[in-house]
């Protein structure tokens, strides 16, 4: 048993930022990377210090922003390790191997796809169409899932390794998205949703509704307000087309 306070902080970190359980087996293995962290040079005690405070950080967030936070971490840092494992670094490979034997890949690479990188992407493929442009759709079953997964699997091979780092990148960046068009107002979404599919595509009373807000604003200085519906839709739009790179 791990009887340190900063050492339990820092295994329930990485569980929760490599969406898994440690057994006692593992965080004897991790045992000795945070005593150097502990005990090492100055930069490294700083390190390990961050690596206390994140934690600190996610827990007192809501549950929606501790998804979109942890989603994000675990891309960068599963980022770094794949970086440092090239070079042989031994707690790196260690994190991997953690995290895919929790996450076995359905094709390999570097970074390797995931069902859990589909299933991210699947999600915002789903609210890209029902939530922004409007389209019906139904939630896929498990027999779409698999057959999805499988054609995923066969595109991920023919991507390039920057390719596949463009589609990873992505799916780090769905429930930051979906948080992001959740917490904006109703008429924000209306007029991101105009510049993502265009106003003339738009429902007859959703152009009335955006000609409304139009007037309500022509009064003030809404340089920095479009400014920020500009990169909303942008993002979106940005994301969208590597998201469509492995559903092609």
């Amino acid at each position: 048993m791990i009887a340190n306070p900063e050492e339990r902080s820092y295994t329930a970190l990485l569980e929760m930022l490599l969406d898994l359980r440690l057994s006692d087996d593992q965080r004897s293995l991790l045992r000795p990377f945070m005593e150097a962290y502990r005990t090492g040079a100055e930069h490294e005690r700083t390190a390990f210090q961050e690596k206390l405070e994140t934690y600190d950080r996610l827990l007192i967030m809501s549950p929606a922003d501790r998804a979109a936070a942890i989603q994000l971490q675990r891309a960068n840092l599963l980022t770094a390790c794949e970086e440092q494992a090239k070079t042989g670094n031994p707690e790196a490979l260690l994190m991997l191997e953690f995290y895919y034997a929790s996450h076995p890949p359905i094709a390999e690479g570097s970074p390797h796809l995931t069902v859990e990188l589909v299933n991210a992407l699947l999600e915002f493929d789903y609210f890209f169409n029902v939530e922004i442009i409007g389209r019906k759709a139904e939630p896929t079953n498990a027999v779409v899932r698999d057959e999805i997964y499988r054609q995923c699997a066969r595109n991920w091979e023919t991507l390039s390794p920057a390719g596949r780092q463009v589609v990873f990148d992505a799916a780090s960046k769905v429930a930051q998205q979906r948080l992001r068009w959740q917490n904006a107002t109703p008429q924000e979404r209306l007029q991101v949703k105009a510049r993502i599919i265009g106003e003339q595509k738009l429902a007859p009373e959703e152009q009335a509704e955006l000609e409304e807000i139009r007037k309500d604003l022509a009064h003030l200085d809404q340089t920095i307000y479009q400014q920020q519906i500009s990169v909303m839709a942008d993002d979106l739009s940005h994301l969208r087309r590597q998201q469509l790179l492995i559903f092609q």
